[in-house]
């Protein structure tokens, strides 16, 4: 059923800067309450964090030659905590590169920890916060994920707005 969410047209979005390049859609209607659900119900067992029932879900392209560089996704205010990415790329080859790699520490000097090949009908979650630095390198053929995005209670898009609304005129 994901890999419907690749078929037919659809407004992508286009990143190509800094140090991101891809295409991105926001597919969280076509995903089913129940699948979310239960994958809310499964982060938290496997991560123990506590989350709301909120799940944004991201169709991601990657084209030929596309990259994501070192960043970590260290929650700010409204952000998710968590993250699930499925990968849906029949017959990967280690030489088509797309690989995530989970590094220590900015700019991977000691190299990736923690190396995902983006092998279809496979997974991987990770935890957001400072130090969860990671990138993707280049594909070398067109590299497709869908990207599960999960959120703490304490740290939501409703609190952010809140607090921004609070803050508003403030001097």
């Amino acid at each position: 059923d994901l890999e419907r969410l690749f078929e037919g047209e659809h407004p992508w979005q286009h990143r190509s800067k800094g140090g991101y390049e891809c295409a991105l859609r926001d597919v969280t209607t076509a995903i089913p309450h129940a699948l979310q659900a239960a994958l809310v119900a499964e982060l938290h067992r496997v991560t123990g964090l506590p989350l709301t029932p909120l799940v944004q879900v991201t169709a991601q392209l990657m084209t030929p030659g596309q990259y994501v560089g070192e960043h970590s996704d260290h929650p700010q205010l409204g952000y998710e905590c968590a993250r699930l990415i499925v990968y849906l790329n029949r017959d990967w080859q280690p030489e088509e590169g797309g690989n995530l790699e989970l590094l220590d520490g900015i700019d991977g000097i000691d190299g990736a920890v923690v190396t995902v090949a983006p092998h279809y009908n496979h997974g991987f979650a990770f935890v957001l916060h400072g130090a969860s630095f990671h990138r993707v390198t280049a594909t070398q053929r067109a590299r497709r994920s869908v990207v599960f995005n999960f959120w703490h209670p304490a740290n939501t898009p409703a609190l952010a707005d809140a607090i921004a609304a609070f803050l508003d005129g403030m001097h």
